[in-house]
């Protein structure tokens, strides 16, 4: 399998359909590593991991009614949001601290069904994170 790519909402998706196999917070709070198992074109899966660093922020939600999801949690796909409050937020809060830089601000959502929303993307369910930097590799 190739290289999945994390695109925009609209855009064609290599993550469609994956599965949550792992969720790790690095102690310093300032990198998450995501693996996922992610069916090709031919319904082959393979593992692919997202490792975001210079971590900003991180959200999540659940119903919270007392349904226990067995893992793994489906994820309906994985996409790069290219404009969102948050990104606003932190480039505006970063330039505040150091007029002379243009920081490179990333928000990559982890969509599911077994994870509840927030903000404006009611519609797009599970996994918020805002970094600095992201890139896809194999675990």
């Amino acid at each position: 399998m190739k290289k999945p790519k994390i695109l925009g909402p609209l855009e064609s998706h290599d993550f469609h359909d994956s599965l949550l196999k792992t969720l790790e917070i690095s102690p310093g709070l300032d990198s998450i590593r995501v693996t996922l198992e992610v069916p090709d074109e031919n319904h082959q899966w393979s593992d692919w991991t997202v490792h975001m660093a210079g971590v900003l922020q991180f959200e999540y939600e659940t119903t919270g009614n007392g349904y226990s999801f067995e893992p793994p949690i489906q994820i309906y796909d994985v996409y790069r949001l290219e404009i969102s409050h948050d990104i606003r937020r932190w480039k505006s809060r970063i330039h505040c601290l150091d007029k002379t830089s243009k920081p490179k601000i990333h928000h990559i959502l982890f969509a599911s069904s077994h994870l509840c929303t927030w903000d404006k993307s009611k519609d797009l369910e599970g996994i918020s994170v805002v970094c600095r930097e992201f890139s896809v590799v194999r675990p």
